[in-house]
């Protein structure tokens, strides 16, 4: 195995893939790269970081969205193009990295050293760890978690061939409702131990 590579995760919302995420990155001592990619871009070209982030998520039906109007493509357009950048960077710069989400996969789709992972976990486990992370009730955590999944399918579909849930996609499948955090981070780190990256 080399010493370089790149492990991007992918995750269902309420699977714990964050959690895991970054547990994995702590363990292997290396940068964990998350949110703070939309962050840095947005502070570079002097923008609230947390418009950027609803501008990325708006619907068509949204005021902001008619209020963008004509240049919205435009928009998404130089935003995913500083993302590709950003990503571009850390693989350059990186010896190992742990990117979440951000179509880090597909970006770096040509490169040997990148391992694309897919966290999942059962509906009821989701369901309620959604209702405990975000204090809601078992409807509010059901809606929550139709609309994140269909967002980042949609965002994954719109910026890729591939499709988000097709499995030959990824590397590695984990089910957190098996493994917990713990266990899925093991199962990574396994899996490292026995590829040829």
């Amino acid at each position: 195995m080399t010493d370089h590579y790149i492990i991007h995760i992918s995750r269902e919302h309420g699977s714990l893939g964050e959690l895991t995420a970054k547990k994995l990155a702590e363990e292997l001592g290396c940068p964990f790269y998350g949110n703070n990619i939309l962050t840095d871009i947005a502070t570079e070209a002097g923008i609230d970081p947390e418009f950027l982030r609803q501008f990325e998520e708006m619907p068509k039906v949204s005021a902001l969205y008619r209020f963008f109007d004509g240049r919205r493509s435009t928009l998404k357009k130089e935003l995913q193009e500083q993302v590709v950048e950003y990503i571009d960077h850390i693989n350059k710069v990186e010896d190992r990295a742990v990117i979440l989400g951000r179509n880090a996969g597909n970006i770096l789709e040509r490169q040997d050293d990148v391992i694309n992972i897919f966290i999942v976990g059962n509906l009821e486990d989701r369901i309620a760890n959604i209702m405990k992370i975000y204090e809601l009730n078992r409807d509010g955590a059901i809606r929550r978690i139709r609309e994140v999944d269909k967002f980042r399918k949609k965002f994954h579909e719109t910026h890729t061939k591939t499709s988000w849930q097709k499995m030959d996609s990824y590397d590695l499948i984990i089910n957190t409702s098996k493994t917990g955090v713990d266990g899925a981070v093991k199962v990574i780190r396994d899996y490292l131990e026995q590829i040829e990256v």
